[in-house]
């Protein structure tokens, strides 16, 4: 004990040869004490501390020239010659906050204040800070962790129950905004937008105060432009501090209101409101950081209800493209921003995952994220956030209007059969998710036919409406929907009568995990209605069109309007197995209920073709297992073999079941009416003849003439002395 009081004597002697050795001192000097002393040497000499000497008038020749006093320093000085000594009651045992206060300490306060000063009343020692707010600025003379150990003082006496009220603590002007220290781009912005930049303010008029750790100040200083938060702050709306060690002072900033948030709420709360406040790099790096250390540590629940938020309010840059409207499908070339279409913000569930197969073809780049964006894990994230994976009916809608313009415009052209083609796909691809007014839209080029390559244009050029049009015009402006035209498959039984659908739309597709070709589910079929026939009304149409162009009766094949001749034995081979699917669809195809009403409507048309008459013809006039040598023209014709396998349904229309004799005595009948008239010239006289013959030939081999039946032998007697006569 005799050694510190000891030591303390020593230093008061030192102390005062510091005080009496420096000649230029005046009078007003004698309470300055180097910064070296310690304070609680002159606590106990009575001295009272000043930090800085009074500048005399008279000076040295080799001191250099004084700074001049501020009004403030010089109020300063004259109250500490006339105040009485300033002394702590007490000796603290917070060594760091005695050291503060006392630095802190100000002539303009009240004495009894600083007599009254007890580490254990927090009360009064957060009134003499709030005192020395009114006079100084304190943080002059604060550090970062100066300030720390000031909150850390109050935020103690909370930890341990303490019920007192420290909200005024928000009245210190100890606090500094994230933006921190003005930079050289800062001072700039300053004086062309002449907003201040605040580095240290209170707090009590700011309704949101939120403190950050470093690494999201950080992460928001280089995501966010200054101006932004200074916009914030002199519209006192909201305020980011940043605090290295918040876990210490929590108590503290949550008894004064400032928010600690979770890093999951500082994502949701301060950086998702303002996300298109930033640019595209930012906001790509920005969700890369929410992805990598925050995403993956949220609990399931967490993560729906952040995927909500961030469905409904994200949102993000467009993807931008060169003028040139390819420019989607070019490699970058690094060609300045200026030159290129403005980018465009959206949000996130009106853009489309551009990896979906085909829709850069349907879509144009501004419906996709830009290509920041375009990492599987930001992809990934994305669609789990709302970015779309099908485009929608409504917008389907727009894009089927546009081409529906476009074709009336401009007619079709590649680029819109592409697009028409993708889009279809996509439908299928996604046909759950639509309803049936998408297939009310007209967005399909009807199948064009070339006299070239299709055999059926070559037999029937009535298709393309008018003889005296380019084919490969015809349907260049019309557009069609899907319930306009039939599958290309079923072109041999309406072509000449009904749109026929492009080639791509039919009832199989491809399967890009297998690479094959596979059918169409049934449910899918029926949603688009292609798993339907075409009507009976377009068939028969299609098949009255061909009886008119080539029936002998109308026209001569010679006068085909078609570049391309072909041979009558290849008509055939070409119209044959059309005839075939006509008449198989008539067999088999139409309903039950319906096939009386039909059948007899077909009674009386000319729907049979016959070979060697190059004709169509009734049914009626065509007999079952007849020869051809027995076909007597225009009476009875043989069917061909070809058609045997549907001999039901020319029975049911009129057909002949098999030759009789009576089939024959009918012709007799009728060539003899012509004989009471008139002679018969030689072919009449050639059929009556055949005719004969083939009456007898069935007659032996009948087994329904009786002896009851009526034979035309008056008729035949006429026409034998008819023979004769000639």
């Amino acid at each position: 004990m005799s050694l510190r009081f000891h030591f303390v004597d020593v230093t008061l002697t030192l102390f005062s040869v510091v005080l009496v050795s420096n000649p230029s001192s005046s009078s007003q000097d004698e309470h300055y004490v180097h910064p070296s002393i310690d304070r609680r040497v002159c606590l106990k000499a009575g001295v009272k501390v000043r930090k800085t000497p009074t500048v005399t008038a008279t000076v040295r020749a080799s001191t250099p020239p004084p700074v001049p006093l501020t009004e403030s320093q010089t109020a300063t000085t004259n109250m500490s010659t006339t105040n009485p000594s300033r002394v702590f009651p007490k000796i603290f045992g917070n060594k760091k906050l005695e050291s503060i206060l006392a630095r802190l300490d100000d002539p303009h306060i009240n004495p009894q204040l600083v007599e009254n000063m007890d580490e254990l009343n927090p009360n009064i020692v957060l009134e003499f800070l709030l005192e020395l707010n009114k006079h100084t600025q304190i943080t002059n003379n604060l550090s970062d962790d100066d300030i720390v150990i000031i909150l850390k003082y109050f935020n103690d006496f909370l930890i341990h129950g303490y019920q007192g009220n420290f909200q005024k603590l928000r009245e210190l002007k100890i606090y500094k905004p994230l933006w921190g220290t003005i930079s050289t781009d800062d001072k700039q912005q300053q004086q062309q937008q002449q907003i201040p930049i605040q580095q240290c303010c209170s707090l009590e008029n700011f309704a949101h105060v939120y403190v950050l750790n470093e690494d999201w100040s950080n992460i928001i200083r280089r995501s966010f432009k200054r101006n932004f938060f200074s916009e914030q702050f002199h519209e006192k709306k909201t305020v980011l501090l940043m605090q290295k060690k918040i876990e210490p002072l929590s108590k503290i900033f949550s008894h004064i209101r400032f928010n600690i948030l979770s890093d999951l709420e500082i994502f949701l709360q301060l950086c998702l409101p303002y996300f298109r406040k930033l640019d595209v790099k930012s906001q790509a790096n920005l969700l890369k950081y929410f992805i990598e250390d925050i995403d993956e540590k949220l609990f399931p629940h967490e993560k729906e209800q952040c995927r909500k938020q961030l469905h409904d309010h994200l949102e993000i840059f467009t993807q931008i493209s060169m003028n040139n409207s390819d420019y989607s499908q070019k490699p970058s070339t690094g060609m300045s921003r200026a030159s290129r279409d403005s980018p465009e913000i959206c949000s996130i569930y009106e853009l489309y995952d551009p990896n979906i197969k085909n829709i850069r073809s349907i879509l144009d780049v501004h419906h996709f994220p830009d290509e920041q964006f375009h990492t599987p894990t930001l992809l990934k994230f994305l669609k789990e956030c709302g970015l779309r994976s099908y485009i929608s009916t409504d917008k389907c809608k727009q894009i089927m209007e546009s081409i529906q313009v476009n074709i009336k415009q401009d007619g079709w052209t590649n680029e819109q059969r592409k697009r028409s083609k993708y889009l279809y796909e996509h439908l299928l691809t996604n046909w759950t998710r639509y309803d049936n007014s998408i297939l009310d839209y007209k967005f399909l080029e009807p199948y064009q036919m070339h006299l070239e390559n299709d055999e059926l244009l070559q037999l029937h050029e009535q298709y393309t409406n008018s003889p005296d049009t380019n084919p490969n015009d015809n349907f260049r402006f019309t557009c069609i929907k899907l319930s306009d035209g039939e599958l290309l498959k079923d072109a041999k039984l309406c072509w000449t009568s009904s749109y026929l659908l492009p080639e791509f739309i039919r009832l199989e597709y491809y399967n890009d995990l297998n690479d094959q070709q596979e059918a169409i589910e049934q449910n899918a079929l029926e949603f688009f209605k292609l798993n339907k026939k075409p009507s009976y009304a377009l068939v028969q149409k299609n098949l009255a069109n061909l009886a008119k162009k080539f029936s002998l009766k109308y026209e001569k094949l010679n006068e085909v309007k078609s570049p391309i001749q072909i041979t009558q034995h290849m008509i055939d081979d070409i119209l044959i197995p059309v005839l075939k699917s006509i008449y198989h669809y008539f067999q088999h195809e139409i309903k039950v209920e319906r096939r009386t009403e039909i059948y007899k409507e077909l009674e009386d048309r000319e729907c049979i073709y016959s070979r060697t008459r190059r004709q169509f013809l009734q049914a009626k006039f065509f007999c079952l297992n007849l020869p051809v040598t027995d076909e007597i023209p225009p009476f009875v014709f043989s069917l061909d073999n070809d058609f045997y396998e549907y001999k039901d349904f020319f029975l049911q229309i009129g057909t002949k079941s098999e030759p009789h004799p009576m089939l024959y005595g009918d012709i007799l009948r009728k060539l003899s009416k012509v004989c009471e008239q008139d002679y018969l010239n030689s072919n009449e006289l050639c059929k009556s003849l055949k005719a004969m013959e083939c009456f007898f030939k069935y007659l032996t081999a009948s087994t329904t003439i009786t002896a009851q039946t009526r034979l035309p032998g008056k008729k035949m007697t006429m026409i034998y002395i008819h023979i004769f006569y000639h």
